[in-house]
């Protein structure tokens, strides 16, 4: 398990909606497709997740 960070963004005008961060298994990219398919469901609206990388 990693801490991964990602930032939200909406999709239509890209204005910044915030960070989160999780404990996860998978890579970044796995995780942030997995994240934006439960915000959607949540949500009832489209968001865009970007891995933020941890040097």
């Amino acid at each position: 398990m990693k801490l991964q960070t990602f930032n939200l963004r909406n999709p239509y005008s890209g204005f910044f909606l915030g960070t989160i961060q999780l404990m996860a298994k998978t890579d970044p990219d796995t995780t942030a497709e997995r994240l934006r398919r439960y915000i959607a469901r949540r949500m009832k609206k489209g968001v865009t997740v970007h891995p933020v990388l941890n040097a």
